[in-house]
């Protein structure tokens, strides 16, 4: 392909530093690289043209932008030669991460939530491991607040910290 942005070393090494953080969030370090791609140069790729640019396989190429549409990182733009659906980077970047936020952070606290609670109603269980019932609860608290502190980012709340300070020492 043409132009490789990543033949420059500054470029690439700034793509590799965004594939890292992305990688840290969960993600891939290719599904930064893709998302870097798309985003620093503003244009439309086909899934041909990124397997083709990244050497991975379409197998690999579907899987990672359907996660990165998932999470409203990409999106499909339009429509290239032969109706192949072309793909840009969500200029829109909070809206990734909240939409990151919203369907991975929100969904693993809730599950939490659930199985603290499922414990918590399971009399024989804690009697059986001696288990501390106010840990249990200040777990149980831990917990929503994060997810109250978490849903009152994403709406762009003010949060207030004094529920907090219990978990301090």
């Amino acid at each position: 392909m043409k132009n490789d942005i990543y033949s420059n070393p500054k470029i690439e090494k700034l793509a590799n530093s965004i594939g890292s953080f992305i990688e840290y969030w969960g993600f891939k370090e290719i599904q930064g690289k893709i998302w870097f791609l798309l985003y620093i140069t503003g244009k439309e790729f086909s899934t041909k043209e990124l397997r083709e640019y990244f050497d991975i396989s379409k197998g690999q190429t579907s899987e990672i932008l359907n996660e990165l549409k998932k999470f409203k990182v990409v999106y499909i733009s339009g429509q290239g030669k032969h109706g192949v659906d072309l793909y840009k980077a969500n200029d829109n970047i909070l809206e990734s991460i909240f939409s990151v936020i919203k369907n991975r952070e929100l969904s693993i606290l809730t599950k939490v939530l659930n199985n603290i609670k499922e414990i918590s109603i399971d009399k024989d269980l804690i009697q059986e491991f001696d288990l501390d019932k106010s840990r249990l609860k200040k777990i149980n608290n831990l917990v929503k607040y994060s997810k109250s502190t978490l849903n009152k980012f994403l709406a762009f709340q003010e949060v207030s910290w004094e529920k907090w300070k219990v978990f301090k020492s």
